[in-house]
């Protein structure tokens, strides 16, 4: 009990300090600063001062840790969250909170399955950090996509090659999509291919407005033909598309909703019981049975929630 101030503390200290450095250097700026001179994404260089003992720490056990299974694609999904914390920095702050928990737990005497569930929804707590700020990045790109192709077509008319059109829009497009696409002139600049960079760009962002996008432009480059009118055509697509989406969207709201209160209203339920009378529910934490009770019914509540995503969602998908 006595460690565990300790090491929120440090937990802490390491957050506040990287986040303090990434606001000074951009993410993707870092990246690719040392390479080149970019437009919107370069940053200056992090220093000693900047680069914290910690932040040296990180990127030093980075290395160790991607031999852990899953490290790729948890750094590919703070890559496409733009997350102010790296890989790393995220499984040793997400191992230091499921350690301070488990002490947390075991002196205040709870039951193991108790300590091993809080354990579990803290992980499950940043994968859920990192899938809110995905869901987020990906709809502001969305919601500036069509605007930005109609510019690259006016760029184009305006007798503009497609990568300086690309990038002379992106210079002057907000955040997400300025710094993606001028990231994309970067890699071509470096000697990438557009189509690769486009179709790293696309897993990047897992955006179907966006992968609609990009075919549409390696098709164009492959068979020729005005690419100002297919960028038109495309933008007015991509607008209806979006326009479908929200209407779908609306209709599922109430099954949504539904869905979030059929789900949320036992462990409710267990809350208030256990507020009102703490011993009623003490069998369930502390008894054998119980406890295979509780590992049962939070297996059926997630089994429920994947079914109801499924029918909420299936409008979407289509």
């Amino acid at each position: 009990m006595v460690a565990l101030p300790f090491l929120v503390a440090i937990a802490v200290y390491l957050l506040v300090t990287r986040v303090a450095a990434r606001r000074q250097a951009g993410y993707a700026g870092q990246r690719i600063a040392a390479y080149v001179d970019a437009p919107r994404v370069t940053a200056p260089a992090l220093d000693d001062e900047v680069l914290t003992s910690g932040s040296r720490r990180f990127a030093a056990s980075e290395p160790h840790l991607a031999r852990l299974p899953g490290f790729a694609r948890l750094r590919r999904l703070v890559e496409r969250a733009d997350a102010p914390l790296s890989a790393a920095e995220l499984v040793w702050l997400g191992a230091v909170a499921c350690v301070a928990v488990a002490v947390v737990g075991f002196v205040s005497g709870a039951a193991p399955i108790v300590v091993l569930l809080l354990v579990a929804m803290v992980a499950a707590g940043a994968w859920l950090w990192l899938a809110v700020l995905i869901a987020r990045r990906r709809k502001a790109f969305d919601e500036q996509l069509p605007e930005f192709l109609v510019d690259v077509g006016s760029a184009l008319r305006a007798g503009h090659a497609f990568n300086q059109a690309l990038q002379a829009v992106a210079d002057e497009a907000p955040s997400p999509i300025g710094n993606e696409f001028a990231r994309v002139i970067v890699e071509t600049r470096l000697g990438r291919a557009l189509e690769d960079a486009l179709a790293d760009l696309g897993n990047r962002i897992d955006s179907r407005d966006l992968q609609f996008v990009i075919d549409a432009i390696v098709v164009q480059r492959e068979v020729g033909g005005s690419l100002a009118g297919v960028f038109a055509i495309v933008a007015e697509s991509v607008r209806q598309r979006q326009q479908h989406a929200m209407r779908v969207r609306s209709l599922t709201a109430m099954g949504r909703l539904s869905a979030t209160v059929v789900l949320a209203l036992p462990l409710v339920l267990a809350v208030l019981l256990s507020l009102v009378n703490h011993g009623y529910l003490g069998p369930l934490w502390h008894e054998r049975q119980g406890q295979v009770m509780l590992g049962v019914s939070f297996a059926l509540l997630g089994v429920g929630a994947l079914w109801l995503r499924s029918l909420v969602s299936s409008g979407d998908a289509a």
